[in-house]
């Protein structure tokens, strides 16, 4: 399951994905419970496997000496945890209680705090004590050496019996736990981009918006290309000529439009100016570049130009003033 680039998302399929992605996120979560469920049942698998390995073993080399200790020590310390500190805690409150005649709620807390906790150490210390007694009369020597011969015992049984049972379900633990992880990857990245969901509508409407821009001005531009054309046309045969705008005579006998002409928006494009022959009008290459985005009332204010005359002069010549 590949990981999907949501910024790359439009506003359209943003608007979607919120509506989609939460139930998308526990679809996801309940995919990977599952998957996790497999693996756990697997892993119990390989669990009663060892289990059983172990019980040949122990009926082959006998048990572990102080095994019986160890035992009761390690379920303490395993599922018997909580059971065995209750108990510790109800000898507490029943000695409070009982022997000292506290009240009740002190006996509790008493029990609680103070007395069941030490009566679990205490039992704890007793076992570890006797363990250790236990170690030092049978000897080290004793204990690792039953170790070497178990774990070899355990080996050759795991190896020559269970080898490829324990094989292939480790690697179907493997397989599940590779596509769990895809799994949790691809609903935390929809988690991801669902908390910024408010920041990728922004962005993806902000880069509509601007190619919408782009696109409107490439057609602009395309047409005002056409116009110029047409407007360059009509000078053709023009040895003078003078720009609406500064009213300078420009010699254009020698076909050299180029260096000194441009065609402008006299409304600009930028505020909603048309590329027609009505708003588009041929200027000397200095005013064009200084009008820029400008209205022509701020350009010819700026400029010191007359604006009634200029207007006179665009409406004579059939502009849209």
């Amino acid at each position: 399951m590949k990981n999907k680039d949501y910024k790359s998302y439009s506003y359209d399929q943003l608007l979607a994905f919120e509506k989609q992605g939460p139930d998308l996120v526990e679809k996801l979560k309940n995919q990977a419970d599952k998957k996790n469920l497999k693996i756990n049942n697997l892993k119990s698998k390989l669990d009663g496997v060892e289990q059983n390995i172990k019980k040949v073993v122990e009926k082959s080399i006998g048990q572990k000496p102080g095994s019986e200790i160890n035992k009761f020590y390690d379920s303490l310390s395993d599922e018997n945890f909580k059971y065995f500190f209750g108990t510790c805690y109800v000898l507490g409150f029943l000695q409070l209680y009982i022997n000292v005649n506290l009240p009740l709620i002190l006996s509790l807390l008493g029990a609680l705090i103070l007395i069941g906790p030490a009566i679990g150490i205490g039992i704890m210390m007793i076992l570890i004590i006797l363990q250790n007694i236990f170690e030092f009369i049978v000897g080290g020597d004793a204990i690792k050496k039953y170790q070497k011969r178990y774990d070899k015992k355990f080996s050759e049984i795991k190896k020559n019996k269970y080898y490829q049972s324990i094989k292939s379900t480790q690697n179907q633990i493997d397989s599940l736990e590779n596509e769990k992880d895809k799994i949790e990857n691809e609903y935390i990245t929809i988690e991801k981009a669902l908390y910024e969901i408010v920041s990728l509508k922004r962005k993806a409407k902000g880069k509509e918006d601007r190619a919408k821009i782009a696109a409107f001005n490439n057609k602009a531009r395309s047409a005002a290309s056409y116009v110029r054309a047409s407007l360059l046309k009509e000078i053709l045969n023009k040895k003078k000529w003078e720009c609406p705008y500064c009213h300078e005579t420009y010699d254009i006998g020698n076909k050299n439009y180029t260096k000194l002409l441009d065609a402008d928006h006299i409304h600009p494009v930028h505020k909603g100016g048309l590329s027609t022959k009505q708003n588009m009008i041929l200027v000397c290459k200095s005013c064009n570049s200084k009008k820029k985005t400008l209205t022509l009332r701020q350009f010819c204010k700026i400029r010191k130009f007359d604006y009634e005359k200029t207007c006179n002069v665009l409406e004579k010549m059939g502009k849209d003033i």
